[in-house]
């Protein structure tokens, strides 16, 4: 009778084994087909899996192998959690360090899950053809984004199933895979035309994101592959491509001066400057250009007769009141000057409340327009105490003042009119919200004009409110305006300058247009004509430039890391969210606010401390030799040897994104290149078994040792 029982209990449990190896499929299945697209689904086939894994070893099958990286990981967690009693944040740290515990275990679930050669082969097939759909699916967004124009609206790529920073991430390990294989593979005529294919598609998505540091990393990986597999004849005609592209592709930075003639608008001089133009501002017969390397340019009669330095790259400038001057600069400092016998002169510098948008001069005040802080009014230039807050007017994108109302368009896509009393808001007569991108508007008197996915619409303000009067699709896109003089200047993000009949009644009638064939940065209204800056720098070129708005945050960043980093050497300030902590080390006028260093390795120096990062790099290094070691075991193995040049290639790639990007702290990224790691150290040990069956008849258990790769 106890023997019996005892067969049955076997069998039971041999059943439930079967079911259980059958849900750890089916996981990993999940796993790989939404690597790239949702980070629940793929999470839930993860942990899915890992709790199938556990339950098969307390039921006697054992399905975990040791990697060789155990040192490397216990040490990186054990330093996690040293710092995490010593952090400013004692429990975001220790959850950080939960969920970096948590992940790691990707690398043993999917060695655990993929163990025979055909199943890891099969895995990496449906990852690839996974990812190949959904990158397929973000092209097709891509170019509704681009014929939408919103990558000038945005000032980045699309996302669409994450952070766009994440979608250039895991599109590059995509892009990796696909090169590796079309370089390293032997296979048939159409199986290498789908690599090459996958790999085109791939590098066209990922320059769709148009995330840089992305476009570093994968530039990396794909040197790496070429010089490991010596394919010269590819590698050298790239440089020079690469090289031609950098230096032949020419910056560009004119001040086009336009005049009506008639019902037509005719260019009549473009002046090319050395610099950046961005803002234009006018009075009488002067012009002034805010030009990032030349500070402020004074031309009279449109020939340079002066120039103003700036301590930054400046931006824009307006007139405020009584000889005085406001100029942003690009780190958002304002700086005033005071104009006497026709001279600028520097009258001190301030900065706005919190993270500024916009500012506007109108009605003697200075209007300061935050993102975070609201809205503030300064009506004294020589007291700028004198300032009255509106906190509640906030998550401001876009604004325009005139004499007697206010247009606000937030981040939740909503427009608000305010009602001005004495050059302050009183009331809040509109608001409506607006499926649109773009929420461009502009208000002169009782007319306000605003853009939105499809038309520029015409409001009438009166006293019921705001009433809709017009709108016109030709003026689709419109985002830069200029008045002056009873001439109004619109144009779009296609190049278009339309001279509008003004005064406006209650339609929107275009009297000239001309195709400029750039959206300018900045726009003044002249006598009989108007002026417009027109900048054009090299994508490629703007991953070193100072000057770029995202490497002066990062240099802002990277500037506070070095200071927390004097302070907190032994185990920093703890892996949590960096906000709080930057905000006591940054520069005065320094109002972003970040939670994490936009870099791998100053992220851990600030994180854990100078021992804390020599641990990551051991981390790193022991990371790196495993895949070597895999790939120079693996490459004379057919499809393994492709798969383990892409990951060793991928890893590289995803070191160098990390120069310019926290992707460690990525959940998506970090997931990637654990499953990546894992499924490498899958077909190492399921070849190694291949061989040993191959040679013996038997299949042995082995485990990896790098000593003896």
């Amino acid at each position: 009778m106890n023997f019996n029982s005892g067969i049955s209990r076997m069998e039971n449990k041999t059943s439930v084994i079967k079911i259980l190896d059958g849900i750890i499929f089916g996981c990993a299945i999940l796993f790989l087909v939404s690597t790239n697209n949702s980070i629940f689904v793929n999470q839930l086939g993860y942990y899915g899996a890992l709790l199938c894994i556990i339950t098969e070893y307390f039921l006697g099958k054992n399905r975990f192998k040791r990697t060789g990286l155990e040192v490397a990981f216990l040490l990186f967690i054990l330093i996690e959690v040293v710092a995490a009693f010593f952090s400013f944040n004692e429990r975001q740290a220790f959850s950080n360090v939960l969920r970096r515990f948590l992940l790691i275990p990707t690398v043993y679930t999917i060695l655990a899950s993929a163990d025979d050669f055909s199943k890891a082969k099969l895995f990496f097939k449906v990852y690839l053809g996974a990812a190949f759909l959904t990158i397929t699916f973000y092209l097709g967004f891509a170019v509704k984004y681009f014929l939408s124009n919103l990558y000038v609206v945005q000032g980045k790529g699309p996302s669409v199933f994450q952070y766009v920073m994440t979608a250039g991430g895991l599109i590059s390990f995509t892009t990796i895979f696909f090169f590796a294989f079309l370089i390293n593979e032997r296979g048939s005529f159409k199986v290498r035309i789908f690599y090459l294919a996958g790999f085109l598609l791939s590098l066209i998505a990922l320059v769709a994101s148009d995330t840089r540091a992305a476009w570093i990393g994968t530039a990396a990986a794909l040197f790496l592959i070429l010089v490991v597999k010596r394919k010269w004849l590819i590698l050298a005609p790239m440089i020079i491509l690469l090289v031609a592209v950098i230096f032949l592709q020419k910056n560009k930075s004119v001040l086009h001066v336009y005049k009506f003639d008639g019902n037509s608008l005719v260019e009549e001089k473009a002046i090319p400057t050395m610099g950046r133009a961005t803002g234009v501002y006018s009075e009488n017969d002067d012009v002034y250009l805010c030009d990032y390397d030349n500070g402020i340019l004074e031309y009279k009669n449109l020939k340079l007769t002066g120039r103003i330095p700036t301590p930054f790259p400046v931006q824009s400038m307006e007139y405020w009141t009584d000889s005085t001057y406001v100029a942003r600069l690009l780190d958002l400092r304002f700086l005033l000057f005071k104009k006497s016998n026709g001279k600028m002169k520097p009258a001190g510098e301030f900065t706005a409340p919190g993270l500024n948008v916009d500012y506007f001069t109108s009605n003697g005040r200075l209007y300061l327009a935050d993102s975070d802080s609201g809205l503030t009014v300064l009506s004294n230039p020589d007291n700028l105490k004198e300032k009255v807050r509106f906190p509640e007017i906030n998550k401001i994108k876009r604004m325009s003042v005139d004499s007697s109302a206010a247009a606000v368009f937030d981040g939740n896509n909503n427009l608000d009119v305010y009602r001005l009393s004495n050059g302050l808001p009183k009331e809040k007569i509109f608001s409506r919200k607006f499926n649109t991108s773009y929420g461009f508007l502009y208000l002169k008197g009782d007319r306000l004009l605003f853009t939105d996915n499809s038309s520029l619409r015409l409001f009438h303000i009166d006293n019921g409110g705001l009433s809709l009067t017009d709108s016109n699709s030709k003026l689709q896109g419109v985002s830069v305006f200029g008045f002056s003089m009873g001439r109004l200047v619109a144009v779009d993000y296609k190049g278009n300058a339309y001279d509008l009949e003004y005064p406006i009644k209650d339609k929107l009638v275009i009297k000239s247009e001309i195709h400029i064939n750039y959206q300018p940065l900045g726009l003044a209204v002249l006598d009989g004509g108007f002026a417009a800056s027109e900048v054009k720098r090299s994508r490629i070129g703007s991953m070193v430039d100072p000057y770029h708005p995202s490497n002066v945050e990062r240099m802002n960043l990277w500037k506070a890391g070095s200071r927390i980093v004097r302070e907190h050497p032994l185990f920093g300030v703890g892996d949590i969210d960096m906000q709080n902590i930057y905000k006591l080390y940054r520069d005065y006028y320094d109002k972003e606010t970040y939670g994490h260093f936009h870099n791998n390795y100053v992220h851990f120096l600030v994180a854990l401390g100078i021992p804390g990062f020599i641990i990551v790099m051991f981390l790193i290094i022991s990371i790196l030799a495993v895949h070597v070691k895999i790939y120079n075991a693996l490459k004379s193995v057919e499809f393994a040897s492709s798969y383990a040049l892409g990951a060793m290639a991928a890893f590289i790639g995803f070191l160098g994104s990390g120069l310019a990007e926290w992707n460690f702290g990525d959940h998506e990224i970090i997931t990637m290149v654990w499953f990546t790691l894992g499924l490498n150290l899958a077909f190492y040990l399921t070849s190694k078994r291949k061989d040993l069956k191959a040679e013996t008849g038997k299949i042995e258990e082995t485990v990896l040792n790098p000593k003896q790769l």
